[in-house]
């Protein structure tokens, strides 16, 4: 049986740089400032720990300890839920979403595949020097054949269909296909399969979207674009350090993104206010311990 291991954020993946792309100043402010919110997004823990629950569930082939463990997590992040409520929904939309996914795809996935890897970090060196990471869901394979799949998580209660559509279209997954071929090239992956969970007013709903698939010539274009905004971002962050340039005028806001999906970024009371990386963090905010940001970490370790 796999080792069992704690879901993270990827450190120099996906989140990281799209979000520079989205918001060069709520990047600084997360990755060179450090802060973050003492209270955090319902919807980001609760996807954290239906993934846990999932893990689980492949490492052990037991939906109970999936459960289990979904609990377990959530429980454990208790003290970030700012409405108490928030938490007892959390608990009740986990376990139906993860009891109504067991029963659509789960059992059968059990029987039709082989469990390769789950919450696998992969570390794919650019040729430029630069390292992209990109930690994979479950990577499975097909019994009697060769073919393996990547499974992606998705947990919404908005729309599993535009989930879907999201999935398609973001470079998320093509980070994932790209890591696994630079760091897993004698795998034979065929795509990525988004594995959406909908859960709204007890209604659930789970879905498999079709297989996202990225050819060569594209998994080059996205490696040469990623290569450009991690080279400007460690180009930027080295600039700060020198303490030459005013973190306004590399780190600019994005102010479509204040309001994105008609909630306030975390950010937002902070974003136009003078900030120091060392000290007391802001009311309401942490400040991240400086070994717990390996992205940084590693582009500081690029010469440019």
């Amino acid at each position: 049986m796999m080792k069992e291991q704690k879901r993270r954020e990827s450190a120099s993946g996906y989140h990281f740089y799209n979000l520079y792309q989205n918001c060069p100043r709520k990047w600084y402010i997360r990755y060179l400032m450090r802060l973050e919110g003492e209270f955090k997004a319902p919807p980001l823990m609760l996807g954290s720990a239906v993934h846990e629950g999932k893990a689980t569930f492949y490492q052990s082939g037991s939906i109970d300890k999936g459960i289990k463990a979904f609990l377990r997590d959530l429980k454990a992040n208790q003290g970030s839920y700012e409405d108490i409520d928030d938490y007892d929904l959390a608990k009740r939309r986990g376990v139906d979403m993860l009891k109504k996914w067991y029963v659509a795809h789960g059992a059968d996935d059990l029987s039709r595949y082989k469990v390769v890897a789950v919450e696998e970090e992969l570390i794919a060196k650019m040729p430029n020097g630069f390292i992209l990471t990109s930690r994979l869901d479950a990577v499975l394979q097909r019994n009697r054949s060769s073919e393996m799949f990547i499974m992606e998580t998705k947990t919404t209660g908005y729309s599993a269909i535009m989930a879907d559509r999201f999935a398609q279209a973001s470079d998320q997954l093509t980070t994932e296909l790209y890591a696994a071929w630079r760091a897993r090239p004698k795998w034979p992956i065929v795509g990525v399969i988004p594995d959406i969970m909908y859960e709204n007013r007890h209604k659930v709903e789970c879905i498999r979207g079709d297989i996202v698939a990225r050819s060569q010539s594209e998994l080059r274009e996205y490696e040469q674009g990623t290569m450009g905004v991690l080279s400007e971002i460690a180009q930027k962050a080295s600039a700060w350090r020198s303490r030459r340039y005013p973190p306004e005028s590399l780190f600019p806001r994005n102010t479509s993104w204040c309001l994105s999906y008609n909630h306030k970024c975390e950010y937002y009371d902070i974003c136009r206010t003078v900030l120091s990386e060392k000290g007391e963090p802001p009311f309401g905010f942490t400040r991240i311990p400086i070994d717990k940001e390996a992205g940084v970490a590693l582009l500081k370790k690029v010469k440019i």
